[in-house]
């Protein structure tokens, strides 16, 4: 159309994609305006032609790219909606994605999904769906976890009961006290020897090692059981987060209950919050789980926050006023209080406060 060599081509294709695409371009302009009328186009029909190029330059995005990206998006959305369990549990064998693992486990659990802590009689290195409702989390969460030495430990299986766990296997003591922490020991405890968790920590601290011998009745088998019926709700999040870096039994602001009753007013949920109408005010809690920063058209910087309640994910937007107020505690873990206007399914934050130091 314009006449130009393939060199010149080229060039012209290296800027349409490029970082500076919008800049760069332009310089090209002339060249094939001059040429596409050399040639006989009309100027109406070149400019015309050009705008589409350069428009396209704003966005270049190869078609077989976009084609890949929707097939894998309807897939991953098929199986999300048909098969939860399988789907969580494959994003949590591969460590998360675009949020923080524990969004996962909260969308998870939202959806009636059961988490279950990692296991050394029937779990596994990897996470895993044991069912189409159950998933059970992999030793690769365990804290500290050296997966080489979990995978000899898990070839010494089965275990009869936990003294014959604590003789047969040769982790180190720290590795031990977060396998029980992680509570990935509670399936070797029997009912006719209901060691609690501190007694197991304490064997693992003392290094003691009974051997089989002395203890007769543990011979055959296991039954579930349940020491540390008495552990609090908190306790057991505060103990999952130490261990795993994930709270399974309910979401984390669980833990910043008394900071939240003692510090902030009437509140609305994320569920609650996406059925809000164009410019309604709301005022809502939750915990970072996403941070995006960006800069105005003038300049000014601005951000992107996705907070998380129990009932799913809040979208807010902070203006450069809000960025600047805040300073360098806008990246802070929280939880945050955040007041603000409802705009285009964000929430345009004019007020925000740090509740704890999460």
């Amino acid at each position: 159309v314009a006449g130009m060599s393939l060199g010149e081509a080229d060039l012209l294709r290296r800027a349409m994609g490029g970082k500076r695409q919008c800049e760069s371009i332009t310089l090209h302009q002339h060249r094939f305006m001059a040429g596409a009328l050399a040639g006989g186009m009309g100027e109406e029909a070149a400019f015309s032609l050009w705008r589409q190029i350069s428009s396209f330059a704003g966005y270049a995005f190869c078609k077989a790219h976009s084609a890949s990206f929707a097939r894998l998006s309807f897939q991953m959305a098929w199986l999300r909606a048909h098969h939860p369990a399988l789907f969580f549990a494959m994003i949590l064998r591969h460590n998360g994605g675009y949020y923080h693992p524990q969004t996962y486990v909260d969308e998870a659990r939202r959806l009636g999904i059961r988490l279950l802590p990692p296991c050394v009689v029937h779990g596994s290195w990897l996470t895993e769906a044991v069912d189409e409702q159950t998933i059970r989390l992999g030793l690769q969460w365990v804290r500290g976890l050296n997966q080489q030495a979990a995978l000899e430990m898990l070839g010494r299986r089965p275990f009869a009961h936990w003294h014959a766990f604590l003789a047969r296997v040769t982790l180190d003591r720290e590795s031990l006290a977060m396998l029980v922490l992680a509570g990935a020991t509670d399936n070797l405890i029997t009912s006719s020897d209901p060691l609690s968790r501190q007694e197991r920590l304490w064997m693992v601290e003392s290094r003691t090692r009974p051997v089989a011998h002395t203890l007769p009745h543990l011979e055959d088998g296991t039954a579930t059981w349940t020491p540390e019926a008495e552990e609090s709700l908190e306790e057991r999040l505060q103990r999952e987060l130490h261990a795993l870096g994930l709270a399974l039994s309910d979401h984390p602001l669980r833990l910043f209950r008394a900071h939240l009753t003692a510090a902030v007013g009437r509140v609305i949920s994320a569920r609650r919050l996406a059925s809000l109408q164009e410019g309604m005010a709301a005022s809502c809690v939750g915990l970072p789980v996403a941070y995006k920063s960006m800069e105005t058209k003038k300049g000014e910087p601005m951000c992107f926050l996705t907070l998380s309640d129990r009932t799913g994910l809040i979208e807010t937007t902070l203006f450069p006023d809000m960025v600047k107020r805040l300073g360098a505690g806008v990246r802070h873990r929280g939880p945050w209080w955040v007041r603000g206007i409802v705009e285009k399914g964000s929430l345009v934050v004019k007020e925000a406060t740090l509740i704890a130091a999460g």
